[in-house]
């Protein structure tokens, strides 16, 4: 597991890694180079986020454009990108849950590709390319309508 990010909780995690001596299954780097996230998203299963409240995650997207389904708490903002059961779970704020979902999903590879084809095809919607094509059709539809 690597854990990302340099969150008020960054200390514990590390102090709780040591403790329980997990350094060999639990990584925590910490904030890393905007650059290599491609590279540790590649390497990864599954893409979990804690946060509770998101308005647009720019995190949530770069992981499910690298196939990774999401594991996210549900009322956090994210229906809009992370298909319940279909791209990955939005879940109740328990962690025995939210353990269960990521063993059951690891341990599933068929679902665990399927999920990774969603994220795939979500991440598609929110391209820089599809938002600007958007807008020319929303440009289009305006002008028409003033003739």
């Amino acid at each position: 597991m690597v854990i990302i990010g340099d969150g008020r909780l960054l200390p514990k995690l590390s102090e709780y890694t040591i403790k329980h001596d997990l350094e060999n299954n639990v990584c925590v780097v910490g904030k890393v180079d905007q650059n290599l996230l491609p590279s540790i998203y590649k390497g990864a299963n599954i893409f979990l986020t804690p946060s509770t409240s998101e308005v647009m995650p720019l995190s949530v997207l770069e992981a499910e454009s690298s196939g990774l389904p999401i594991i996210a708490l549900e009322n956090a903002g994210l229906e809009s990108v992370v298909k319940n059961g279909e791209s990955g779970f939005l879940l109740k704020p328990d962690p025995k849950v939210i353990a269960q979902h990521i063993f059951d999903l690891v341990k599933n590879l068929k679902r665990l590709k399927r999920f990774s084809k969603m994220s795939r095809r979500i991440s598609e919607k929110y391209s820089i390319e599809y938002c600007a094509l958007s807008v020319e059709n929303i440009y289009k539809e305006v002008l028409s309508c003033r003739e």
